[in-house]
């Protein structure tokens, strides 16, 4: 097994705090000389919301990807096809549209591994 197979399969989760109706953010840090490789992402709310909301894949401050989930489907989960790969030196991170709802809180994670 290569160096760079050996660091895929240690990959890594960062999760959001709780965002009580505001927006969740997962970030993984810029790190010097280091490619973040994004592998997919998770988002869900606290309580029951119905509506469509907005997960966003960001790589330093540019939007990758924006998906538009129907959240009375539950929680979006999902691993991307191919690797989203960034620039060296460069953070990343996912977002969730706030909740609409005083209360109910949302979280993100975003799956990564580095090169």
């Amino acid at each position: 097994m290569s160096v760079l197979e050996a660091r895929l399969l240690r990959g890594a989760v960062t999760q959001s705090g709780a965002a009580d109706d505001a927006l969740a953010t997962a970030t993984v840090a810029a790190v010097d000389g280091v490619t973040h490789l994004v592998l997919g992402v998770e988002a869900h709310y606290d309580a029951a919301v119905t509506a469509i909301r907005d997960i966003t894949i960001i790589h330093g401050s540019t939007n990758w990807q924006v998906i538009r989930w129907d959240f009375s489907n539950g929680a979006f989960s999902f691993s991307f096809p191919i690797a989203f790969s960034n620039d060296p030196d460069e953070a990343v991170s996912a977002t969730l549209e706030a909740s609409g709802n005083g209360g109910d809180s949302g979280y993100v994670a975003i799956f990564t591994a580095a090169n």
